[in-house]
């Protein structure tokens, strides 16, 4: 089993949002580390999710860019880490997607094809699965991966988390889903403009091999490759059948600063 954590985003959102709050202080803060290294309660995002992720997976990948302030950041944590990490048993590895202009995106599912090694000497070699997570959102002590994987082994399918905001006003411009009394995937639409469904999947996935091998297959296909949803309904629309891991608490998102508690904003300043 592996995991590739999505760390390439440049974090534009909180940028702007520091811009018109007119913060010197907290905007150099955020220009200078990219999401995964911010510190929430005294530790990095990424390495909470290391630690998370650590017990049902060994080998973890993460994909950075190479805007020149996050790259040098990356490459710093990655030195002091790999090397503890190893020592808990935890092959650790990072990759550049190798965009460098502020704001201008490779797309996470091309990262995710960087982090898969589709084509290269580096492939990801798996008979069981791989994980994909976005690398700014903290996952709630709820989350039982276990749980996922079993149920990815049980019923022979790619798992998504699955979460009902149970508010129909918060879903246009979400991914928007549906599912059976089995929690087999019934409909599935990324960014979907319209709220029709209060359920969503707030980026928490295990693929199996046979379905990230499309990856490639998409990416030639599709346009639309800001998203890891728009690969799944890319997968939904060909028949391939998913499940959800129906998920108690939502993933703790930290892509904009109205969802970042205030003692979290402080710590940062004091830095």
């Amino acid at each position: 089993m592996k995991a590739i954590i999505l760390g390439a985003g440049y974090g534009t959102r909180l940028v702007e949002e520091a811009e018109k709050l007119d913060d010197k202080d907290l905007l150099k803060y955020i220009r200078s580390t990219p999401k995964p290294l911010l510190e929430v309660n005294g530790r990095p995002i990424i390495n909470q999710l290391i630690d998370r992720l650590a017990t049902s997976v060994p080998s973890i990948r993460i994909v950075a860019n190479n805007y020149a302030p996050f790259f040098n950041a990356f490459n710093a944590w990655f030195e002091i880490n790999q090397s503890a990490y190893r020592s808990e048993g935890i092959n650790l590895s990072l990759v550049f997607d190798g965009s460098y202009e502020f704001g201008h995106n490779k797309g996470a599912v091309v990262d995710m094809s960087l982090g898969f090694g589709f084509g290269t000497s580096d492939e990801l070699a798996d008979a069981e699965g791989c994980f994909v997570l976005a690398g700014d959102r903290l996952l709630p002590k709820n989350v039982d991966l276990e749980i996922m994987i079993n149920l990815m082994k049980e019923k022979g399918t790619s798992v998504i988390g699955v979460y009902d905001t149970e508010d129909l006003s918060l879903m246009k411009g979400k991914s928007q889903l549906t599912h059976d009394e089995n929690m087999r995937i019934t409909s599935f639409k990324e960014k979907f403009p319209e709220a029709i469904h209060t359920k969503l999947c707030p980026g928490l996935y295990l693929f199996r091999p046979e379905d990230y091998a499309l990856i490639p297959e998409f990416l030639k296909k599709s346009e639309f490759t800001d998203a890891p949803g728009y690969f799944v309904q890319y997968l939904f629309d060909k028949g391939v059948p998913l499940h959800g891991y129906e998920l108690k608490s939502k993933l703790i998102d930290f892509g904009s600063l109205s969802s970042i508690p205030d003692t979290v904003k402080s710590a940062w300043l004091e830095r």
